[in-house]
């Protein structure tokens, strides 16, 4: 007998068959990823040159805000009589720049670093005597808890009581606020002009004449009584000067006060016009003095606040000369500020509004011109504009940041990737479709081989086994019927009794041989798709008590009972007679060859409804979980060839199994592992054909 094949599967032929094809899908895909490379080199190179090209107009566009402020800082630069005299000079608030200019060292020119603020005059309540301290400090809570009519009363009490002129001066002054808190318009006006006389060399406690602030105190009286009559053009103009050229930290209110006083006055001239027929078109020569008053003074202190921002903001970090920094100045306003040079040394700050810049930026770059592939986007100040802002930009060129234009960038995003890309990627589309059918038929044909020599592997084995078992089970009856056979030779007829023995003893190896043969042919048969069956009227019955008179001498010899068992209604079925005897033979031959001595095999039919079943147990070794599924196959036995003990080739379950299946029945198994097996036949009491002997092909 031969061993089984060994493995012809070898990691060398997979190895040989897959290695060129991986090679080739890396050399297509890196191929692949080089023309793409190639092709985003392209569209970065394009995108490139388109962002430079616009950045470079839209810092053209920029650059011509950036000039010296000559015309506002000759304006701001006025006093204030040369301010209102001038009549060629617009008003300021309509500017967007703000400047100031310094020596080399940073020092302030202009405007004036140093304007001569008027220097506050304290009045210390603590240096006068206790009982008037006390008188003062009630009026003062009355006039604060805005109860003027008590507070009056107790300054009049106080001003009796007072031997100082300051404190003098300083009560006239609250009872004058007081009496215009109560509207008594008369006796305030009579206070006020008493007072102006009285205390000329006297000062408030902000360090403003007493004169001066009676000025401004009767301006607040006619302006609350509705009596702007009063007030003359000239006398305000005058105050607004002085305001200016005295500035404290009342001097906005003042100065907003003056301007409303101002258009009241416009607007008596303009009905008083009317009266008359007359007609005054605005603005009036006093609305524009008073505008540029106002923007001057404005003006004028941004420019000391942006000075300001220069020195502690842009020196303090140590960043010089042309580099540019951002201004928050008077109401929350943004600039971007730069220093540009001027004669003699000296340098303007130029501070210019971020978002009007940013507008004409702005403006200018959604009417440039649309690309066809491309799609920009510009950001100015860190901050996106305008354009795209969905991806991220292929591109991205920064602007110079020089002056005043301010630090910008553009980028550039492809449109649509595809139809920029469209010849490349319907290359690499067509490409990776036959790389990838390429791996996949070399794939395929791997598959195909290893089971192919899978296949060819079992059938070595299969073939193997078949040899082994065949030799072995014909080897053993030959040699004794020819032991028995030279025995009767030897013995001749003198010995009756022996010579019957060695003749049954022939005859039943011959059975054997011929049940070996027939299955080996029946098989043959099956595998032809040549098995033919006669289907008839069949009592099993009938068949399984044959075939169990048949194996009893076999079962007897080996030591084992066979018995045999009947349930329910005995009833014909449509079957071959003869195939059903030999799935009980193969079936109980197993059982008897796999049951230990002196034990039952048990051999049962049972009737029913539908179904007529077949069963035969034994007591053997039983069959493993693993094993079950592979009893039926062909020339399938437990364990190894050359060391099993159970004689048999491997086809009885085979052929058993065919022959059900035939039959349109099944055949299932019950065993655990030393509780011996049951296997079981189902058979359909009927067949589907009408006829009563029909041929089955398989």
């Amino acid at each position: 007998m031969t061993s089984p094949t060994a493995s012809t599967k070898s990691p060398l032929l997979y190895l040989l068959i897959i290695l060129p094809a991986v090679i080739m899908a890396w050399v297509g895909f890196q191929s692949l990823r080089q023309d793409r490379f190639i092709a985003q080199a392209e569209a970065h190179d394009q995108a490139t040159a388109l962002a430079q090209k616009t950045v470079d107009e839209l810092e053209a566009h920029v650059a011509q805000f950036e000039h010296p402020p000559s015309e506002a800082s000759k304006a701001a630069s006025m006093s204030p009589d040369e301010l209102i005299a001038s009549q060629d000079l617009p008003s300021l608030n309509h500017r967007e720049i703000v400047a100031c200019l310094i020596n080399a060292n940073n020092d302030l020119i202009w405007p004036p670093s140093n304007p001569r603020l008027v220097n506050p005059q304290p009045f210390f309540i603590n240096r006068l005597p206790i009982k008037i301290r006390r008188i003062w400090r009630e009026a003062e809570d009355y006039r604060m808890a805005n109860n003027p009519l008590f507070a009056e009363q107790i300054y009049n009490e106080l001003r009796e009581l007072a031997e100082d002129r300051r404190l003098e001066a300083l009560v006239a002054t609250r009872i004058i606020d007081c009496l215009i808190s109560m509207q008594e318009w008369d006796e305030a006006e009579d206070l006020i002009q008493s007072t102006r006389e009285d205390f000329r060399d006297e000062f408030s406690e902000f360090g403003m004449p007493i004169p001066l602030w009676c000025d401004w105190m009767e301006i607040k009286l006619n302006m609350e009584r509705n009596d702007p009559s009063k007030v003359s053009a000239s006398q305000v103009l005058k105050m607004g000067i002085d305001q200016i050229a005295r500035p404290d930290r009342f001097t906005n209110d003042r100065l907003l006060m003056l301007r409303d006083t101002a258009e009241q006055l416009d607007f008596i001239e303009h009905q008083s016009a009317l009266q008359k027929g007359e007609t005054i078109t605005p603005p009036t020569p006093r609305q524009t003095a008073f505008a540029r008053l106002w923007d001057h003074w404005i003006f004028q202190q941004e420019a000391r606040l942006l000075h300001q921002i220069y020195i502690d903001r842009h020196l303090a970090s140590a960043q010089m000369a042309q580099a540019q920094f951002p201004a928050a100045l008077e109401g929350g306003k943004r600039y971007l500020a730069c220093v540009t040079p001027s004669q003699n040394g000296n340098k303007w700050i130029v501070a210019t509004r971020t978002p009007a810049i940013v507008i004409a930026m702005k403006h200018f770059f959604e009417a440039m011109p649309e690309s066809r592939d491309f799609s920009l986007s510009l950001q100015v100040l860190g901050r996106h504009i305008s354009g795209d802002k969905g991806q991220a930009p292929l591109a991205l060129i920064r602007g110079k940041g020089t002056g005043i234009i301010p630090d910008f960038q553009v980028g550039v995003v492809i449109k649509d990737d595809a139809a920029f890309l469209e010849r490349q990627n319907a290359r690499s589309v067509s490409f990776t479709v036959l790389i990838a059918l390429s791996a996949v038929s070399v794939l395929v044909g791997c598959i195909a081989i290893w089971r192919s020599m899978s296949h060819q592997e079992k059938l070595s084995r299969m073939r193997s086994n078949f040899v082994s078992s065949v030799s072995h089970e014909l080897r053993t009856p030959l040699a004794s019927v020819q032991l028995m056979a030279e025995e009767l030779t030897a013995i001749g007829s003198s010995d009756e009794e022996r010579t019957k023995e060695y003749n049954q003893f022939i005859l039943q190896e011959c059975r054997r041989l011929s049940g070996l043969v027939e299955n080996i042919l029946d098989f043959s048969k099956i595998e032809n798709n040549t098995k033919e069956y006669q289907f008839q009227q069949a009592d099993l019955k009938e068949v399984a008590e044959r075939t169990v008179r048949l194996l009893n001498a076999f079962a007897s010899e080996n030591e084992i009972t066979l018995e045999l068992q009947f349930h329910g209604e005995q009833r014909l079925i449509e079957a071959d007679p003869e195939a059903i005897q030999q799935v009980l033979v193969n079936l109980i031959d197993n059982a008897i060859k796999h049951s230990p001595r002196n034990q039952k095999v048990i051999v049962s039919l049972t009737f029913g409804d539908n179904l007529s079943i077949l069963s035969v147990r034994d007591h053997g070794p039983g069959i493993s979980k693993d094993d079950q599924s592979k009893v039926f196959e062909q020339f399938y036995r437990c364990g190894s060839e050359l060391r099993r003990e159970t004689k048999g080739v491997g086809l009885g379950l085979a052929i058993v199994q065919h022959v059900i299946q035939a039959h349109k029945g099944q055949v299932r198994i019950e065993s655990e592992s030393g509780n011996g097996s049951e296997f079981f036949v189902e058979l359909p009491n009927q067949q589907s054909a009408s006829n009563t002997t029909r041929f089955f092909k398989s």
